[in-house]
């Protein structure tokens, strides 16, 4: 048995040099470029983030939206919530 090696050159074998993502992808994770992946803590993370308000929608819990004008800094309670343990937030 020996080996093998794969030359996958887009170029050559396609008109259309421009890979789509669902070509640069498996591509990408051939060659070992972990660029464009997310790390395993980085998913655990956003799982944690986001359950609690997946949740909140699921119970059609009512959250305020608090609105602001385009440009501006954001809502008053941003600051205040930023304020509460003595932090501030710089000027834009």
């Amino acid at each position: 048995m020996g080996t093998l090696d794969l030359n996958a050159d887009y170029g050559e074998a396609f008109e259309n040099t421009q890979m789509q993502a669902y070509e640069r992808l498996p591509l990408d994770c051939m060659q070992g470029d972990q660029t464009l992946s997310v790390r395993q803590d980085m998913i655990e993370l956003s799982r944690k983030i986001m359950e609690p308000i997946l949740k909140a929608w699921k119970n059609k819990s009512k959250a305020p939206l608090l609105k602001y004008p385009s440009g501006s800094e954001g809502p008053a309670a941003a600051n205040r919530l930023i304020e509460q343990d003595g932090r501030s937030r710089r000027p834009l």
